[in-house]
């Protein structure tokens, strides 16, 4: 017999959970709702996830800079590749919409909710949001490593990071996708 029991959350009460750190967290962050939100909803997100990638960005270059003056050639092409999906992250954020949702019914129809549950969103980009948090935690933790002279175990942290990078990149592609397909279930 267990005294303690794992409370059992059902995914409504997290993509709730979600939805609300979600408006909290990022300005101008409404619902997936209505039409009207939308856009705006999407237009918040993005910026939200601009500014951080380009906070991420200025933190890589750091990194980059020491790698290089300290001549660690082992991590060169892995930095390369670091570097290469961030700008296509930054560009995934800041492209206009026919670009990166092609061109989707997801921001103009008002039965979206009969295609999808949109409480798929709040989960894809709370986790988003956690993925980037997590690189740049650990960007934060390359340089203070760095800064101690403690370049050990720098290859490893550097396989590690571009695999998060990767991680955030997929979440964000998923998301792009998935609004990318609406124009494919309004001709149904």
């Amino acid at each position: 017999m267990s005294f303690f029991k794992r409370k059992k959350t059902s995914q409504a009460e997290f993509s709730s959970t979600a939805h609300k750190s979600l408006v909290g967290r990022i300005k101008g962050y409404k619902s997936y709702t209505t039409p009207e939100n939308r856009q705006q909803t999407d237009l918040a997100l993005r910026k939200h996830l601009h500014l951080e990638l380009l906070e991420v960005k200025d933190l890589f270059s750091k990194i980059k800079n020491k790698l290089m003056r300290l001549q660690i050639l082992s991590t060169w092409p892995r930095a390369e590749n670091i570097s290469k999906q961030l700008d296509k992250l930054i560009w995934l954020m800041t492209a206009p919409n026919s670009d990166v949702y092609r061109h989707s019914t997801f921001f103009d129809s008002p039965r979206i909710d009969e295609w999808i549950e949109v409480n798929v969103f709040y989960i894809l980009e709370s986790e988003a949001i956690l993925q980037l948090e997590e690189v740049k935690n650990e960007m934060k933790r390359i340089l203070e490593r760095f800064e101690n002279g403690d370049t050990g175990m720098i290859e490893k942290e550097i396989i590690f990071l571009s695999e998060k990078i990767d991680e955030l990149y997929t979440s964000l592609m998923d998301r792009a996708e998935l609004i990318a397909s609406m124009e494919i279930m309004a001709l149904d």
